[in-house]
């Protein structure tokens, strides 16, 4: 925070709006915006001393001015005006001090008043001037929104810990912004149109935004006494939700959330705070009036006065009780769902795992873990083997989930809802109609719950089966205690209308009932219905929910067919009676929510039961379902403000797709959004945020191609080379004559690849020497066009020389590696033909390129004060020690270092990496890391060099192939979160700072530290 807070202190000082040369707007806006990055990342203890005393005079100023005030390093501790301000701050402090806090008791109605008279000892910015000076601008916009978004983020962060005249000045320049921004919208102040369109240009709304949600940081960070601004965010609250248009949904929120702070002592929560659906409080479901709608019957006045007097009770109830005892929510059968996803995730595969994972659950902490928890799992996990959810195998000792089990946890189902899904979807795969939609809307309805008598007489997969399975388990002794005296007599789940359902049961065409058939619709209980003939049998009960279920797909069908909601409605009322065409429309809503849920789930399901053909189709019907529309305007509802209705005039009209949309004007959109049936007025606006999304739309489709394609050219490159001639040359053994290495001692490229228009990197094998000079271009070529490589420099055996060689690694080859020596002045011609160091700089200092090395810091030690290495690089030594901070073997060591490369010594000679390779052997492939980094001549020389090469050339393909493996354990959801951006952010931009101390050098005084080491002794 220290350094930081220095340099942003020095950017900011130097220069404003003031036209002295310094910052401009977008750079002073953008050191607002590092500061709170920088807030955010480091947390309140360190954000909320040096950095916040740094920077909040410099944004509390330009939060109130904006970008040209005067002068370019003012402050509110700094200047004749800012001091001026200061006093002014004070003498309004000291006025208004009272037993209420800061502002006394001054009420809602006083800071009414204080926001009419033009906010009374809070106008600083209009005595200052800088509103008249354009305050509005974009320039001052810009810096306003970033000034405050950086006090807003110190509030957050670290409102508690800013010292109090900080935090002051932090809650002033809320008010400031806050009551300045307002006072445009307010009924006494100038209220132009061309203020207020000038006022919501993106620009100033963006800065306003920002002012709202700084003043409510200011209310809602904790402070020793309640904030001083609250009344007056009580007040601009009150007067931006009717004024101000554009920040109203805002200001509504922010004013829920401050009743909370002006209310302390409001009554307490009960225990069951989360209201349950509407239908339990009730005791009934929740039908519509009018119509039956898809069956159900009207429920009239007398319905809701008796859900509303229901609904009395129960809330007068739990505001009176005295509270439920605290219990889990896992007991009994829910167990059975808390092991089948543990299992399907990967989180339990021995009975240890069961163990630990089953004492980590409330139901634990509040029970006995041998009577209660432990014997609830085992009931669990024995009953989701005997039915086939998964298998305990004997050799390995661990639970295996089945094809069913996973299925059950990926579409989030209840272990006999899953059952029960996977039955229909089988029968429906034996006899799928495709001539229409209606099948498979059928399987995106939810099925209604059964009937309750089915369920106490069965067991329905509920507390009666668990107690036939065990008597003694818990979902036993829970369902005896819950049992009911006497078993509901009426079906309350199902509230199909026979006479509805009959009306359009006899219309059905040919195609129609054929689908009724293979859904389960069966005519004899269609002519019970007809009838009036009531459920006697479980059997009636299942068929009155197929009968229910398939109205609703003929509902839907409809729907998705963008035939009128009107129409739909009397199509399906009784006798084609009128209908509630509203009540309607909001069930309708209602079905098509939970339908696009379910076919989300179903499509979820078929996947692990290999059905892969039901998935695609359940995924893309359940787009059209989402849309309410045909699968021709799909992508055009994807835009915002763009409803069927309006996605159908635009197909109408040619435009066919978001691309065609972007080819419009906002005029000539209007226009055709004026065609569209329903409510008039607003295309215009309608129009701008049309564009906007669907400019937005094809933005995202290109990154994903792009994406796509870089994806499909990383796999085609990774491909291994077919070539016989290439894999013989690589198979060259150097132990087999001692004349054989003496030859491949001085061979360069050209040699080895018979020419140098040969030389190939793709179908390259092995270690690669580079000397030649077409060879080097063309290496030197690739390598500066690479989005991403692996580098190891190779250390010179003099100290404090610069590298003499380099080894590279691609990805698009990872079976070679290039080691090139380095050549350092204006020599290169014979022998020492290689790599100019200059070029080798060149490449490494250039920016968002990846790169990947090991032992980054004595690297860059090596390369001298003038060199760099540019981000991002990544050390996989440091990001291996991130993993696993306390591992042995990841430990840097002087005789494993870069440092230890040169060694001929085969003790000494393991490497930079070897740690790391020991420590993931079974992560790696070792053998195809030697066989890449296979070098061709000997390695035992009496100056080192080719040892050092060989050895750089293992640590490169070693650091390639140990950077995927740490990227993969690191993007792991199962690993600690942020440990990906303490690398990049933290780690990493640390590394050059101490590479250039350690080159420099530390200058201390060893008298003074003798008696530091004295004292510490003591």
């Amino acid at each position: 925070a220290g350094p930081t807070a220095r340099v942003l202190a020095d950017a900011l000082r130097r220069g404003g709006g003031g036209g002295r040369a310094g910052t401009c707007a977008g750079t002073r806006s953008a050191l607002y915006a590092t500061a709170a990055a920088a807030t955010r990342g480091l947390g309140a203890a360190a954000a909320g001393g040096d950095l916040a005393s740094a920077v909040v005079p410099y944004a509390a100023l330009d939060a109130v001015r904006g970008f040209g005030g005067r002068g370019g390093g003012e402050s509110f501790e700094r200047g004749g005006s800012d001091d001026a301000a200061s006093r002014s701050v004070g003498q309004k402090k000291t006025k208004r001090r009272g037993k209420g806090g800061a502002w006394g008791q001054a009420g809602a109605d006083e800071m009414e008043a204080f926001l009419a008279s033009s906010g009374g000892g809070y106008a600083l910015a209009r005595r200052g001037g800088s509103l008249a000076g354009g305050a509005f601008g974009v320039a001052s916009c810009v810096v306003r929104a970033a000034a405050l978004e950086y006090l807003e983020t110190a509030l957050t962060v670290a409102g508690a810990s800013l010292p109090p005249k900080t935090r002051s000045l932090c809650d002033a320049a809320a008010a400031e912004s806050a009551s300045e921004h307002v006072l445009a919208f307010s009924s006494s102040a100038p209220h132009t149109s061309a203020v207020v369109a000038e006022a919501n240009e993106p620009h100033a709304l963006r800065a306003r935004e920002r002012s709202y949600a700084c003043l409510l940081a200011s209310v809602l960070s904790p402070r020793a006494f309640r904030s001083p601004n609250l009344p007056l965010a009580v007040s601009v609250f009150r007067v931006a939700r009717t004024k101000d248009v554009a920040c109203r949904g805002f200001a509504l929120r922010a004013g829920a959330a401050i009743d909370a702070v002006m209310h302390p002592c409001a009554p307490p929560l009960h225990s069951r705070a989360i209201a349950p659906p509407m239908a339990t409080i009730r005791g009934e479901e929740a039908t519509l009036d009018g119509v039956g709608i898809g069956g159900g019957g009207g429920g009239g006045g007398k319905s809701k006065a008796k859900s509303k007097a229901a609904l009395a009770r129960e809330l007068a109830r739990r505001l009176l009780s005295e509270g439920d005892a605290l219990s889990s929510t896992i007991a009994g059968e829910r167990m059975r769902r808390v092991m089948l996803e543990a299992l399907a995730g990967g989180l339990v595969k021995s009975a240890r795992d069961v163990q630990c994972y089953i004492q980590c659950t409330l139901l634990n902490a509040l029970n006995d873990f041998q009577e209660v928890t432990a014997r609830g799992a085992k009931d669990a996990l024995a009953w989701l083997a005997q039915r086939g959810f998964m298998s305990w195998n004997e050799k390995t000792a661990e639970y295996t989930p089945s094809p069913l089990g996973r299925a059950a946890a990926a579409g989030r189902f209840e272990p006999d809802e899953a059952a029960a899904v996977v039955d229909v979807v089988k029968r429906a795969r034996r006899g799928l109609n495709l001539e229409s939609d209606l099948h498979l809307l059928f399987l995106c309805v939810p099925p209604d719950p059964p009937a309750p008598m089915d369920v106490d007489a069965d067991g329905g997969g509920g507390g009666a089966r668990a107690a036939k399975d065990d008597p003694l388990s818990p979902a036993s002794i829970v369902a005896a205690r819950n049992k009911p005296v006497a078993p509901p007599k009426t079906d309350t789940t199902c509230r199909l209308n026979p006479t509805a359902f009959v009306s359009v049961y006899d219309n059905l065409t040919e195609h129609e009932h054929d689908v009724a058939t293979r859904c389960g619709v069966l005519d004899s209980y269609a002519r019970q219905l007809k009838m009036s003939k009531r459920d006697k049998t479980p059997e009636d009960r299942a068929s009155r929910r197929v009968c229910h279920r398939f109205m609703k797909a003929l509902q839907l069908r409809d729907l998705v067919a963008e035939r009128d909601v009107a129409d739909i409605a009397r199509a399906f009322s009784e006798n084609g009676k009128d209908a509630n065409v509203n009540g309607f429309a909001s069930y309708l809503a209602q079905l098509q929510e939970q339908a696009v849920r379910y076919a989300g789930q179903v499509a979820a399901l078929c996947g692990p039961m290999g059905w892969g053909d039901v998935e695609v189709l359940l995924a893309r019907l359940q787009d059209r379902i989402a849309a309410g529309a045909r699968e021709e305007i799909v992508s055009l509802t994807q835009i915002p403000m763009i409803s069927a209705g309006r996605a159908r005039a635009l197909y109408n009209a040619g435009y066919r797709s978001p691309e065609a949309i972007l080819r419009l004007d906002q005029k000539k959109l209007a226009g055709v959004l004026k065609q569209c049936r329903g409510v008039r007025g607003g295309e215009m606006k309608a129009a701008a945020i049309i564009l906007r999304g669907a400019r937005a739309l094809c933005a995202e489709a290109r990154r994903l191609a792009r994406e796509e394609s870089e994806a499909k050219l990383k796999e085609l490159e990774a491909l291994p080379a077919i070539d016989a001639d290439a894999d013989a040359d690589a198979a060259v053994d150097d132990d087999d004559d001692a004349e054989a290495e003496e030859a491949m001692r001085e061979v360069d490229v050209a040699d080895l690849l018979r020419s140098a228009s040969s030389f190939d990197l793709e179908r390259a094998r092995g270690c690669v020497v580079v000397r030649d000079a077409v060879a080097v271009d063309a290496l030197h070529a690739r390598w500066s066009s690479s989005e991403f490589y692996a580098f190891v420099l190779q250390p010179s055996a003099k100290r404090d020389a610069p590298p003499v060689g380099i080894a590279l690694s691609f990805p698009f080859n990872p079976l070679a590696v290039f080691y090139a020596p380095i050549v350092h002045g204006a020599g290169g011609g014979g022998a020492t033909r290689g790599l100019p160091w200059t070029r080798v700089r060149d490449v490494l200092s250039r920016s968002g390129v990846g790169k990947v090395t090991v032992d980054l810091k004595p690297q860059l030690r090596a390369m001298g004060a003038g060199a760099t290495i540019a981000a991002p690089v990544v050390d996989v030594k440091i990001a291996a020690w991130v993993l696993h901070p306390d591992e042995e073997l990841l430990k840097y060591s002087s005789q494993t270092g870069w440092d230890a490369l040169n060694a001929v010594d085969p003790d000494r000679a393991r490497g930079p990496c070897a740690g790391m390779l020991e420590r993931f052997a079974g992560d790696v492939d070792a053998d195809a890391i030697r066989a890449a980094s296979k070098w061709r001549g000997p390695r035992a020389t009496a100056d080192g060099v080719n040892a050092g090469g060989a050895n750089a050339a293992f640590a490169v393909a070693s650091a390639l192939s140990l950077d995927a493996l740490v990227r993969a354990k690191l993007a792991d959801p199962r690993a600690p979160s942020g440990l990906e951006d303490a690398l990049r952010a933290i780690e990493m931009p640390l590394v050059p700072v101490l590479a250039s101390m350690e080159r420099a050098g530390v200058a201390f005084a060893p008298a003074t530290l003798s008696r530091q080491l004295r004292r510490a002794t003591k």
